[in-house]
């Protein structure tokens, strides 16, 4: 059995800090990189499926107005299930590029109609969409939709202490490939002073598609930042 890639990547350069008055964004700079290790568990119809891989991010070009352009490379795929390992031929994986405000939000293509694949990167990007401030307590409504579909839910930002940053997102996607929703749960941990995303941990349930002739239950992720 050859198992698809499960996309996990970067939510990633997350970001704007306004405390006692002070607004902050992250200042992008082309040629930054990250790296963050990426793990998927899923809960299928015959058994635990897990997936580790690294995902890179590079800011490729910044604009005038503070946004930039992110590019995410996915390589050393690493599944197993039931014990047992399966191939996973990363080598031809495309490069994905995306739009970032300085707030962390995806400017270009939406997020809606995520769930007719497992790209769970559309649902990570998420973790910041909506948000033009940052004040802790505050939540902010997310409520998108497009020729795929919807994506409804909130973010709201938890707390900001000994320069952690954390924001919880909660959303339902909807797709016409889809008949059930999808639910989307992140907890997304920003080192404030450089605004760089540090950690997101993740659950998704619902209207997921089968893998490999799998059904898949329940999906849970985690995406670390490395270096």
């Amino acid at each position: 059995m050859t198992l698809k890639h499960l996309t996990l990547p970067l939510v990633a350069a997350l970001a704007v800090l306004s405390l006692a008055a002070q607004e902050m964004g992250r200042q992008y700079k082309v040629g930054d990189v990250q790296v963050y290790a990426l793990e998927v568990s899923a809960k299928t119809s015959m058994g635990d499926l897990t997936q580790r891989s690294k995902m890179t991010q590079k800011v490729i070009k910044v604009y005038e107005n503070g946004d930039a352009d992110i590019e995410n490379t996915t390589s050393d795929v690493v599944a197993n299930f039931m014990g047992q390992d399966i191939p996973v031929d990363d080598s031809q994986l495309p490069k994905s590029t995306i739009r970032l405000n300085k707030f962390g939000g995806q400017v270009n293509a939406g997020n809606a109609g995520a769930a007719k694949s497992l790209n769970v990167s559309q649902y990570a990007l998420l973790s910041m969409k909506g948000v033009d401030e940052m004040i802790v307590g505050k939540e902010f409504p997310i409520n998108e939709t497009t020729a795929e579909g919807t994506t409804k839910g909130t973010s709201k930002i938890l707390s900001l202490q000994n320069g952690i940053l954390k924001v919880a997102t909660d959303v339902v996607t909807t797709s016409k490939s889809s008949p059930e929703p999808v639910r989307m749960k992140t907890l997304t941990t920003l080192l404030a002073e450089k605004m760089i995303l540090q950690k997101v941990e993740g659950e998704i349930v619902g209207g997921l598609p089968a893998q490999a002739g799998l059904t898949i239950d329940e999906l849970r992720f985690t995406m670390t930042l490395q270096k």
